[in-house]
């Protein structure tokens, strides 16, 4: 068990140490965002890979697939596990749960003391205490989805700029308490230009443009790319051993592969530039 914590913690420091690397290599996909140069943005989802062939069965014979929850920083691409899933058979932990249980320095990847972090979660992420308590605590503003039953209670209205090309679509930008929780919340409505769609967005971040609010979340879907790749490129599909240990490593080894592959991508990008100059 020592042998095995041992290599994960030398599994863990090698990839925080190319993700560091790869962060101040790699472009910065918000550059032409000044609004966004005093925060880090991280996407985060849960994934699941298939039970391993070994893993114990519960009282009615079945086996419980294997949930991880990651995050993508949005900014280069680079990926980072989070926490491995209550390992307890009888449930299928919440996103929310397993974020409860994280410490908020792993919330923060290694943000600067003084730095604002957004975290941008579906609707399993919302639990408006709870980030409200880390807005506070921890510097850690959220972005998500607003689920079809939301009771909010609109209490009034952030200003922002209706001339900005980059607020097309914004039909509203308000603040309001949802009935359950007490906190202050700011919704943001938008209308997809190509679709016509209205979507509704929730944030505890009240000084972006509510059309930079509604880009963020449109990003997130970078994530679920990465986790289709994860699945259909690499064919990481099931888990590799029974133990916590064994399936963290598993997950860090993903990140590290698909970070190295962003640094891979990175230089071949460089030598074709270089090439044709």
């Amino acid at each position: 068990m020592r042998s095995c914590a041992r290599r994960l913690a030398l599994c863990a420091q090698a990839a925080d140490a190319l993700a560091s690397h790869l962060t101040a290599l790699l472009p910065n996909a918000f550059a032409q965002f000044p609004a966004l140069a005093d925060f880090e943005v991280w996407a985060g989802d849960g994934h699941f890979h298939a039970a391993a062939v070994h893993d114990p069965r519960d009282e009615k014979g079945r086996k419980h697939a294997t949930g991880h929850l990651f995050m993508l920083d949005l900014r280069q691409h680079v990926m980072a596990h989070l926490t491995v899933g209550d390992q307890d058979e009888r449930i299928k932990e919440h996103d929310m749960r397993g974020l409860k249980r994280t410490e908020v320095s792993a919330l923060r990847r290694g943000a600067l003391k003084g730095r604002r972090v957004i975290v941008v979660w579906d609707r399993a992420g919302i639990d408006f205490r709870q980030w409200h308590h880390w807005k506070h605590t921890g510097g850690l503003y959220f972005i998500s989805r607003e689920k079809d039953n939301m009771a909010l209670e609109v209490c009034g209205e952030n200003q922002w700029d209706r001339a900005d090309a980059f607020n097309a679509g914004v039909l509203a930008d308000e603040l309001g308490m949802p009935a359950s929780a007490g906190v202050l919340i700011r919704r943001v409505r938008f209308v997809r230009p190509d679709t016509g769609e209205e979507m509704v967005f929730l944030t505890t971040e009240f000084t972006l443009p509510p059309g930079l609010i509604a880009e963020l979340y449109r990003r997130r879907w970078d994530l679920e790319k990465a986790f289709d790749e994860f699945k259909n490129k690499l064919n990481e599909k099931k888990a590799w051993a029974t133990g916590a240990n064994a399936k963290t490593m598993q997950a860090q080894f993903l990140c590290i592969t698909h970070n190295l592959l962003l640094l891979l991508d990175h230089q071949l990008a460089g030598e074709l530039n270089s090439t044709f100059a």
